[in-house]
């Protein structure tokens, strides 16, 4: 069959799906000239938001979710091989480029708060920016969540360049301990860190929690110049965002948000 939209035509051969259901351990998979998926395991999809959930609940008990008996629980593990996406980012989101092949995987296991993701990506670029060699990380532990998302070079249209831009989180006992750091280790025109604290409660007027987050003084070089970021907080409530006391400064240049 054939998609068409206002940026092109897109052929849908090769389209295949799988499914065996009578064993004890499921399997689902999709193949396509553009990716391939495949799931092994205990899969419920109708209650995957709430699986998501159960697994933040275990780390922010902040995050509710639904504790019914007729939920079932999901137990499977997941693999995307992406072979070439040219055709389908032609017709859907023409300007972005997206290198191939990658490979994500992962497993999710509801019963143990357990959501893993990992895998890389060779690059992606636009317009306006251009990223490489992306790299996917994230590790449930026991009592903590580890991820980790880096990113080998982002070039922007005006000249910044980014190296091995890093987000580091540690996520446990409804705190997030953030580091986002990045720079070449020869070349520090562009360098920085910028060290965080998120941390949530319940909120009783929504499902969703209460955000505090607390910014810690950082010196960013960019260029050139030395930039200076004093310490300020943010408040995420279910219906507002407020900044308190933020500064960016260098030498007679200064931008606050307050």
């Amino acid at each position: 069959g054939f998609y068409k939209n206002n940026n092109g035509d897109l052929d849908l051969k090769g389209l295949e799906l799988r499914s065996i259901t009578g064993s004890p351990v499921k399997y689902l998979s999709f193949t396509s000239d553009f990716f391939d998926v495949e799931i092994n395991g205990n899969y419920y999809f109708q209650n995957i938001s709430n699986a998501v959930r159960k697994s933040l609940n275990h780390y922010i008990p902040a995050i509710t979710y639904e504790t019914t008996e007729e939920i079932k629980e999901n137990k499977f593990g997941y693999q995307l091989d992406v072979k070439s996406l040219d055709d389908l980012l032609q017709v859907f989101c023409p300007g972005l480029n997206i290198e191939t092949p990658f490979l994500l995987y992962g497993m999710v296991d509801s019963e143990n708060s357990i959501f893993e993701l990992k895998g890389s990506i060779p690059g992606m670029s636009s317009e306006n920016v251009m990223v490489r060699n992306i790299y996917i990380a994230n590790n449930p532990g026991e009592e903590q969540y580890s991820s980790r998302f880096r990113f080998g070079e982002i070039l922007l249209r005006n000249g910044m360049n980014l190296q091995n831009l890093t987000v580091d989180s540690k996520i446990s006992g409804n705190l997030i301990d953030n580091n986002i750091s990045w720079g070449d280790t020869t070349d520090r025109s562009y360098h920085g860190e910028i060290i965080s604290q998120t941390v949530f409660s319940e909120n009783e007027k929504s499902s969703w929690p209460h955000v505090d987050i607390r910014w810690s003084p950082a010196t960013i070089l960019i260029a050139d110049s030395v930039w200076q970021i004093d310490p300020f907080a943010a408040t995420i409530d279910s219906s507002a965002i407020s900044i308190e006391n933020f500064s960016f400064s260098s030498g007679n240049q200064k931008l606050n948000i307050n």
